[in-house]
């Protein structure tokens, strides 16, 4: 994670990523969770999140329904070329995971118009 924000050393961005962790768990102790190398926000929820939920239950209109745009549209960081990369893969999943249930929607719906399909949405 440190090396996505930072066009730093790995060993200074580290350095950064654990004083600033500190500092927010300071702040908001029930903010985050911790193991090994995996970091949770509690008590957040996001679109995405709930996207991916329901994408993995095959409930494709629920899925569909929380469809509202390109994610981290017009969203950048200026000199971190690890973050633009996982953001540009990430963007490619999420749409292909949308595209994905678009056409499922339309099979289910006994259609092969995947536009009508997602006008709905």
């Amino acid at each position: 994670m440190a090396e996505l924000l930072c066009d730093l050393s790995e060993e200074r961005s580290r350095a950064n990523l654990r004083r600033e962790l500190l500092r927010l768990r300071e702040a908001a102790p029930d903010l985050l969770k911790s193991e090994g190398d995996t970091l949770e926000l509690l008590h957040c929820s996001s679109d995405v999140n709930a996207f991916q939920t329901f994408f993995n239950a095959y409930d494709w209109q629920q899925a569909l329904a929380l469809r509202r745009g390109v994610f981290l549209e017009n969203f950048s960081v200026e000199d971190a070329p690890a973050f633009e990369d996982w953001l540009m893969l990430k963007r490619a999943r999420l749409e292909e995971d949308f595209l994905h249930s678009a056409l499922q929607l339309a099979s289910s719906q006994e259609t092969s118009d995947v536009e009508a399909a997602l006008q709905t949405y």
